[in-house]
């Protein structure tokens, strides 16, 4: 296999050089892109498709990111679904997300869970926190139970239990 692999790689380097721009080696199931550093590619067990993750740099993009103490280097992560636990973070991006555990400046999504995290910037149309501490809250429907939010903008409703909000104000 290791052979086999070897000479696609050859083949499509060489042919990206001379100008005929394949980007992407298909062996089977796995395919590897040659634009950018695959890190992890596993299967799910029970499932035929794969699923990737893909760094580029300090940036994480996949269609669904599940991420336990990512590595130092990682500073950015965007996707589909992301789910992060235990990361000091720049960004976060995605329709679906939850972040349990981290330290992030700014997190934008349509469906935000933050849990046990200090936030700079949440930034969503629904919004899940607990435990948290954010400075400024950007929603259209929140959901806070022991929070500490600093500046809180709603567009339809909000919901605070246990829950320090210094400033509120409706869109």
């Amino acid at each position: 296999m290791a052979e086999k692999f070897d000479r696609y790689y050859e083949y499509f380097v060489n042919r990206t050089r001379a100008g005929l721009k394949p980007r992407r080696i298909r062996l089977g199931l796995i395919s590897i892109d040659l634009d950018r550093r695959v890190t992890e590619l596993r299967f799910i067990p029970g499932r035929v498709k794969t699923r990737q993750v893909v760094i580029e740099s300090n940036v994480v993009e996949g269609d669904q990111i599940d991420l336990v103490s990512p590595p130092e280097g990682v500073r950015v992560i965007k996707g589909k679904r992301v789910k992060v636990q235990d990361a000091i973070l720049e960004a976060v991006e995605g329709e679906d997300v939850t972040l349990i555990n981290v330290d992030v400046k700014r997190v934008i999504g349509r469906y935000v869970r933050v849990v046990n995290c200090d936030v700079g910037h949440v930034e969503g149309e629904e919004v899940t926190m607990v435990n948290a501490v954010a400075n400024e809250v950007i929603v259209k429907r929140g959901e806070f139970m022991n929070c500490d939010v600093g500046r809180l903008i709603y567009e339809e409703f909000y919901r605070a239990m246990n829950t320090d909000i210094k400033s509120v104000s409706r869109k």
